[in-house]
């Protein structure tokens, strides 16, 4: 294939677009999301604030066993899943302020009452496409909110 093919076939790829997506945030407890002031409102509008999530990397702690003089190998127990979020704030840090009350609560309170399942869609590129749930992450819990850095540069 010369580049001139290469180029034509490039433009009739549907390309996905890492940028399209969409992520719903929800509470185990009403209670627990009532008292760190999280709304419907919020859970429509989290995904104007959202800037970025990294979805967790999927590896695992290899099992090797020296078996009949052979070597064995086998996938062993996932790592812990890791998910990060980027937040744009708005309203006097209104997100860092809930997130950080989310966070104090894991500490106070049950699993069971601070968990939350966290869903992530591939939203269409083109026409004619549906939204894809790309993964949903259950019994998720805040552990930890980043740093505020304030500046008069």
């Amino acid at each position: 294939m010369n580049l001139a093919q290469a180029v034509v076939e490039a433009y009739k790829r549907k390309w996905s677009y890492i940028n399209n997506f969409s992520v719903t945030i929800g509470f185990a407890n009403e209670d627990t999301a009532k008292g760190i002031g999280w709304t419907e409102k919020d859970a429509k509008d989290i995904n104007l604030n959202i800037k970025n999530i990294d979805v967790p990397q999927l590896t695992c702690t290899p099992i090797e066993t020296f078996i009949g003089d052979q070597w064995r190998f086998h996938n062993g127990r996932d790592e812990l899943y890791s998910i990060r979020m980027t937040i744009r704030d708005e309203q006097m840090l209104r997100y860092y302020r809930m997130f950080s009350t989310l966070y104090h609560l894991t500490k106070k309170r049950y699993f069971d009452d601070v968990k939350l399942t966290i869903t992530v869609f591939k939203d269409p590129d083109y026409q004619g496409e549906k939204q894809v749930k790309l993964a949903e992450y259950e019994g998720c819990i805040c552990t930890g909110v980043s740093q505020l850095q304030f500046s008069n540069e």
